[in-house]
């Protein structure tokens, strides 16, 4: 609903929704990551800066998730009718590389060393609301998408999901929190020591794809 998100150091602001003409900013919501009044545990604070803020979508006040360092992952009600939550993995799945929020309210979470982590989070806003957090691992499953490495995930407008690791790109999706690799898109490329893929993005149609390398390479494909 066209509201936007910032993140600093010490805070997340988001926006009201904001008008195509006459753009102006005026705060729908703001939380403290540290300082003083901030709800955050010191350990939390203490991990790293932000690296990425994303929304549910959808038009009611959103749940708000940020990354901080590449250990933890916080999510905020804007509308402050839930409390706060934290999420950690294993230490050995490697750091978040990054995460995006479907329709459904999944949220699906890229872990370095090829691990992608489904969590409804509906599922787990409800175990919050009954004092069964301690159970929150019903409302997750991992998966080892990639041999070896990924490090972007990325959604299109029609909400196809797609994430690059060793030398391909690959298209998930997720029923409830089981997640399913529906294609495998392999790149020219071959393993290299230093030099990885980096990014993946859809087009704004989701009809098309691209990834970049470290070595200077760009793919393009369409999608069928």
């Amino acid at each position: 609903d066209n509201r936007l998100g910032l993140a600093s150091n010490s805070r997340v602001k988001i926006s009201k929704p904001i008008a195509s003409v006459g753009a102006k900013w005026e705060s729908f919501s703001k939380f403290k990551l540290g300082g003083l009044g901030s709800k955050v545990p010191k350990h939390i604070q203490n991990a790293g800066t932000p690296r990425a803020l994303g929304f549910t979508l959808g038009t009611r006040a959103p749940f708000a998730a940020v990354s901080l360092g590449g250990k933890y992952l916080l999510t905020f009600d804007s509308a402050r009718a839930h409390d706060d939550l934290g999420l950690t993995f294993p230490s050995d799945y490697g750091a978040i590389a990054g995460f995006v929020w479907l329709e459904t309210n999944a949220l699906l979470v890229c872990l370095s060393n090829g691990y992608v982590v489904s969590v409804d989070f509906a599922k787990l806003i409800e175990l919050q609301a009954g004092g069964n957090l301690p159970q929150r691992v019903a409302a997750m499953a991992t998966q080892r998408v990639f041999n070896e490495y990924v490090t972007s995930i990325d959604r299109s407008s029609d909400a196809k999901v797609a994430c690059c690791g060793d030398t391909m790109v690959k298209i998930v999706r997720n029923e409830g929190v089981e997640l399913e690799v529906i294609a495998e898109i392999e790149l020219p490329r071959q393993p290299t020591v230093g030099q990885f893929l980096d990014c993946v993005k859809w087009d704004s149609a989701g009809h098309s794809l691209a990834c970049s390398s470290t070595d200077g390479y760009l793919y393009c494909f369409d999608i069928d």
